[in-house]
């Protein structure tokens, strides 16, 4: 297995498994948007904060996370319209 394939595979197992979370949270009947929002707006701070010393496997959770929570806001806005 390559490394872009090992990327890939984690990338899509972490989306994969966030989105299932974040799916989760949104049936309870305490869900806010906002606060996945704020969750997303850390992720973003985060992904920028070890760019030097991070590693490929990292990267790609941190990645796939990002892209899962990007999917559930942009799902919940569309369904509220």
């Amino acid at each position: 297995m390559s490394m872009n394939d090992l990327f890939d595979s984690i990338l899509d197992e972490t989306f994969e498994a966030v989105l299932s979370t974040l799916e989760e949270r949104a049936r309870k009947a305490d869900f806010e948007l906002s606060l996945i929002e704020r969750e997303l707006s850390s992720l973003y701070d985060y992904d920028g904060l070890g760019w030097a010393g991070r590693g490929d496997v990292k990267q790609a959770e941190i990645e796939g996370s990002i892209l899962a929570y990007q999917a559930l806001i942009l799902r919940y806005k569309s369904n509220d319209q």
